[in-house]
């Protein structure tokens, strides 16, 4: 420690530039915050480089905090949120985005845009909204940002005319909607990368929902599969969702460099999953990731109660987020033990799951080798994966489908098959034998 604080500024300065300069990952991130950790004075004195380096994220962050009245983060943790892609202000990880939230640019994840920065297009307003005079010069009057064939706009800014009565909710086919039920809106959970459809159109904005899994899968199969990529295959979308599930809840977690690699990683945990009635529990199953949590304070149908519970909604995703962090720091190998990761994430106490992490980690002792072939199956609807055999040896085969082409069902069924020191994936040939004929 004593030779760091000897070095001359200039010099501590430059390392500093060296480890920022075009280093988006989480190592330099962590590398950063733990050296500003090491003592005062050297937390000093990188704030005051790292105010200089984050000045307009820290303006940006002053904003939106002011609004709710968070506490801001230091100028050194904004600048390694930034390089490390995590939220600025949560600590889940920020959206994929190489500019960040649409109007600040900030790293936000969903829940905290969709919380915090809520926004609503001009079709959405248009559909719920009654305008008094002429809606194209009064949106004109206000900041927007073009996103597809519309544009975005604060709902900040918006609802200072709701409170005015400028803006009234739209009554739908001569009366109200019930109170169990407010209209859909995509943009409620910060999803903008629908194409926005006719406004009078309600029951096509109902079916949105369920594209909602389609999409969150899309996104990721993009992100952690070479492109072109395979949609209907089981081996990709277990892979994508297991890196991802890693990225998103083990910050120490680097994704491996080859594709071999990736397989062997994912196979050394999914193996355990494969007994019992787990496989339906394993943690990076697309429904297993926690819920992105609706804020509905755009809608005019929207009641107290569904503010209520928006908030609810949001405090329980932030806590289930930072659960599966908190697990994986307690015991790193938890995901290798199915019974204790379940128990761990269904108890209601947050410190009590994590004793019981800390306590499994003490007691565990390493399961023996086995051979293993499990085999997966993509589901219909393509949303989630079957495992449908599991045994020390399997031969792949083929589930025909009468509602697809050969070559698509071929392509949805694989079998992992695990030996001492190789993974190897198996898929069926032209001439595979048919183990049944799936109707559902």
């Amino acid at each position: 420690m004593s030779g760091i604080l000897s070095l001359p500024p200039e010099v501590f300065l430059g390392i500093l530039q060296y480890l920022k300069a075009d280093r988006k990952t989480d190592p330099v991130a962590t590398a950063l915050f733990r050296l500003g950790l090491t003592c005062h004075s050297i937390h000093k004195f990188m704030n005051l480089w790292a105010t200089s380096e984050a000045i307009q994220d820290l303006q940006n962050l002053h904003s939106v905090c002011s609004k709710g009245n968070p506490s801001t983060p230091s100028p050194l943790s904004v600048l390694c949120r930034r390089l490390g892609n995590v939220c600025m202000l949560c600590s889940n990880r920020a959206r994929r985005s190489s500019t960040g939230e649409i109007f600040t640019n900030l790293p936000l994840c969903r829940a905290c845009e969709a919380t915090k920065v809520p926004k609503i297009s001009n079709i959405n307003l248009e559909r719920l909204y009654a305008l008094s005079g002429d809606p194209q010069d009064f949106l004109k009057t206000l900041e927007s940002r073009e996103n597809l064939d519309h544009r975005l706009y604060r709902w900040s800014d918006i609802e200072p005319l709701v409170v005015n009565g400028s803006l009234k909710e739209k009554w739908k086919s001569g009366r109200r909607h019930r109170n169990d039920f407010i209209p859909f809106n995509p943009e409620e959970y910060a999803e903008f990368s629908f194409e926005q459809l006719d406004y009078d159109e309600e029951e096509e904005w109902m079916e949105m929902i369920w594209k909602f899994p389609q999409l969150l899968l899309k996104e990721t199969l993009e992100y952690w599969t070479a492109s072109p990529f395979d949609k209907y295959s089981p081996i990709l979308i277990e892979l994508a969702l297991f890196n991802e599930f890693h990225y998103r809840f083990d910050y120490s977690w680097e994704p491996k460099p080859t594709q071999q690699d990736c397989v062997a990683e994912y196979a050394s945990v999914a193996r355990y999953w494969t007994e019992g009635d787990m496989w339906h529990k394993r943690p990076w199953r697309l429904s297993e990731f926690p819920e992105t949590p609706r804020c509905s304070v755009s809608n005019p149908y929207a009641q107290q109660c569904h503010k209520r519970m928006d908030q609810a909604r949001f405090s329980d995703h932030q806590r289930q987020c930072n659960l599966r962090r908190a697990l994986i720091r307690a015991y790193p190998a938890i995901l290798s033990n199915p019974d204790v990761w379940s128990r761990c994430v269904r108890m209601s106490e947050f410190d009590e799951s994590i004793c019981l992490a800390r306590s499994a980690r003490l007691t565990n002792r390493p399961a023996r080798h086995r051979n293993l072939d499990f085999e997966l199956l993509t589901k219909k609807s393509a949303h989630d994966v079957l495992m449908t055999r599991a045994s020390p040896k399997l031969k792949p085969v083929f589930y025909e489908r009468y509602f697809e082409r050969k070559d698509i069902t071929m392509r949805k069924v694989a079998i992992v098959s695990i030996r001492k020191g190789s993974v190897e994936i198996k898929l069926p040939g032209p001439d595979a034998r048919v183990k049944f004929r799936e109707i559902s």
